[in-house]
C-alpha cells in the first residue's frame, strides 16, 4: 500500500504516543510535561521560550507545563543573573530521574523502530528528518 509522508508521520507519531503515554502514565507525567523535562535535561537552563522556539510550541503551553512541573517538585526556575526577566530552568533530582526514565524508553523505541535498517539508511533517515525540521 502506498502512503504519502504525511500518513506515514503520522503514523510514525501515533504510534509514539501511545508507546509513550503507557510508560509517562507510570511515571505519573503526561506527554507533554515529558517533551519539556527532556528538553531541559537535555539543556539545563534553557529558558521556557527557548523550548518554545525550538520545539515551535506555543509560550503559553510550555508556562502551563513549567507551572505545573515546577509545583510537582520536578523542575526548579532560577532567575538569570544578567537578565532578571529570564527564567532558567533546572531539573530537580526527580525531574532528573524521570528524564533519565524517558530518554531510556526513547532510546529503546528507536532501537525496535531501526531493527531491520542499515547504518546508512538510519543516517540518511536522520540527517532528512532533520533538514525536514529545519525547514519548518
Amino acid at each position: 500500500m502506498d502512503r504519502n509522508i504525511f500518513q506515514n508521520v503520522g503514523i510514525l507519531y501515533r504510534s509514539y504516543l501511545n508507546y509513550a503515554n503507557s510508560f509517562l502514565k507510570d511515571l505519573g507525567i503526561s506527554f507533554s510535561e515529558s517533551v519539556v523535562i527532556s528538553n531541559i535535561g537535555a539543556s539545563e537552563g534553557i529558558t521556557q521560550e527557548g523550548i518554545a522556539s525550538l520545539l515551535c510550541i506555543d509560550k503559553a503551553a510550555i508556562a502551563r507545563n513549567v507551572k505545573l512541573l515546577e509545583t510537582g517538585g520536578l523542575i526548579e526556575i532560577k532567575k538569570n543573573a544578567d537578565d532578571k526577566r529570564l527564567k532558567k530552568l533546572y531539573l530537580t533530582q526527580e525531574g532528573w530521574e524521570k528524564y533519565k526514565a524517558i530518554t531510556a524508553a526513547n532510546t529503546d523505541r528507536l532501537a525496535d523502530l531501526y531493527k531491520g535498517l542499515t547504518p546508512s539508511e538510519i543516517s540518511t533517515l536522520e540527517t532528512v528528518l532533520n533538514r525536514l525540521a529545519d525547514k519548518v
